[in-house]
């Protein structure tokens, strides 16, 4: 009897130890990031629609979209405890027609148009030509039709005049500019976004991968809205400097999303550095909550 008791109590314990061990871990709530919401819309424009209509057969740019957020809202969430609340709306119907569609290069209006797969709709990889316009200038539609800046600075208007949404990001697939000196010396970077902002923008056709998958679910438009969105919440982008300015910049030997660490990635739990989730953690700078008082 005493030994059956020992031999029960023997079994016992070691489905106890068997349990413990392969039980599902609970994920625990980080004290640094408390559990925030952002109401984010997501714009698309004509030359995106286009793009993918055109070059890979796809029609609805919502469900693509739909796609990107779900993979891009996966660090922000896992992370930072940030879900992300999307609508996902075309640029015309929230704004009207992007000011690249005035320009006669990459959008030829002269010529006829058979429908949006016609590879004449847009110019993608097209320069605006448009003689007198810079985009040093301080009026936004006094620059390049394909100004990065004015779509930028027209979203920023439309989320800072209203209360529904709490920040915005926009995809195009033209050339876009982000600065140049008359009509000489442009530079053409993927995306762009103010720090501390609350919207950005981003070319939707920069670096697709090759592959099936990943050419339809966006690579890039992840890996750049990682990027384009955490400078929203203040952070800055990485560089070499970490001999003088250690603490400013990311972390050395660490991939950051902000030092193109997670370039082509399309799922991560965490694409910030130890010295941004610093920033972004409430005993750093608090970084995170950006937008809880827009």
């Amino acid at each position: 009897m005493k030994r059956t008791l020992l031999q029960s109590a023997a079994i016992l314990m070691a489905a106890i130890i068997f349990c413990s061990t392969f039980a599902m871990p609970f994920a625990k709530a980080d004290a640094d990031f408390p559990a925030r919401t952002v109401n984010l819309l997501i714009l698309y424009d004509q030359s995106y629609e286009s793009f993918f209509a055109e070059e890979c057969s796809i029609n609805d740019p919502v469900h693509r979209l739909e796609q990107v957020v779900k993979l891009a809202e996966v660090p922000f969430k896992e992370k930072l405890n940030i879900t992300l609340n999307v609508t996902i709306s075309s640029y015309q119907s929230v704004l009207g027609n992007s000011y690249a569609m005035s320009c006669p290069t990459i959008y030829p209006v002269d010529t006829p148009v058979i429908n949006i797969c016609d590879p004449h709709y847009w110019e993608y990889e097209e320069e605006c030509e448009c003689a007198g316009l810079d985009d040093s200038s301080s009026d936004p539609h006094s620059r390049h039709h394909t100004s990065m800046r004015t779509l930028l600075d027209d979203v920023t208007a439309y989320i800072n005049g209203q209360s529904v949404y709490d920040a915005a990001f926009c995809y195009f697939c033209f050339n876009g500019c982000n600065s140049c000196i008359g009509n000489i010396t442009h530079r053409h970077p993927p995306g762009i976004a103010y720090r501390y902002g609350v919207a950005g923008v981003a070319g939707g056709n920069h670096s697709i991968s090759d592959t099936t998958y990943q050419s339809m679910n966006l690579t890039s438009c992840v890996g750049l809205f990682w990027h384009e969105f955490s400078h929203t919440f203040g952070l800055k982008d990485g560089t070499n400097d970490f001999i003088t300015n250690p603490d400013d910049n990311c972390t050395e030997n660490y991939p950051c999303t902000m030092s193109g660490g997670f370039d082509k990635i399309i799922y991560a739990p965490n694409v910030w550095c130890p010295n941004c989730l610093y920033k972004l953690s409430e005993n750093g700078g608090g970084l995170a909550g950006h937008y809880d008082h827009n």
